[in-house]
């Protein structure tokens, strides 16, 4: 198997939802595990995934990433997220930038934490553990 097949093996079978997007913020890779769970189709995953989050949620969700994305640092926000049979639950997504040495970002990549339980709010320590370590990717 040749590395990038092997690392996409890895990336599609890992038990957590993972995105990637452009230096736009516009998503262009969600792992399989993130596809089966929302009922998205590959296709569908830069423009269709909004109509995963649960439609209270959609605006404010939108606007927190822009800032997010628009800061050029590390960051997170919850929204609840469809789930592929229409059940909505929370989670913490988090984005991290990736830089080129000079410094531009060239692709965010995140994943939600939480597990999609209900109960998780900013002053849960689930929520502060994830933040921190969004943070801090490296720690």
């Amino acid at each position: 198997m040749v590395g990038k097949d092997r690392l996409r093996l890895v990336i599609d079978t890992i038990p957590t939802l993972v995105w990637r997007a452009g230096p736009d913020g516009v998503p262009d890779f969600l792992n399989q595990t993130a596809l089966d769970y929302t009922g998205l189709s590959l296709d569908q995953a830069e423009t269709g995934w909004p109509r995963a989050f649960h439609p209270d949620d959609k605006k404010g969700m939108l606007v927190k990433w822009a800032a997010i994305w628009e800061s050029g640092m590390p960051g997170g926000l919850e929204a609840r997220l469809r789930r592929f049979d229409g059940e909505y639950r929370w989670f913490l997504f988090q984005a991290v930038p990736l830089r080129d040495e000079s410094g531009n970002i060239v692709k965010w990549y995140g994943s939600p934490t939480g597990s999609g339980r209900p109960d998780l709010t900013t002053g849960s320590p689930a929520y502060r553990t994830s933040m921190m370590l969004a943070s801090h990717p490296h720690a």
